[in-house]
C-alpha cells in the first residue's frame, strides 16, 4: 500500500470529509481515496 503524502480534510457547509492524498505508481500521476 502506497504512503499517504497529505491528510486533511474538505469541508462543505457542516460536513467535513477526511481524504487522504496517496502518491501514484507514476510521479505526475496521484489519486484521491475518500474515507
Amino acid at each position: 500500500m502506497a504512503a499517504s503524502v497529505w491528510t486533511g480534510y474538505l469541508t462543505f457547509g457542516l460536513i467535513s470529509m477526511p481524504v487522504r492524498l496517496f502518491s501514484g505508481a507514476r510521479p505526475n500521476h496521484v489519486s484521491f481515496h475518500m474515507l
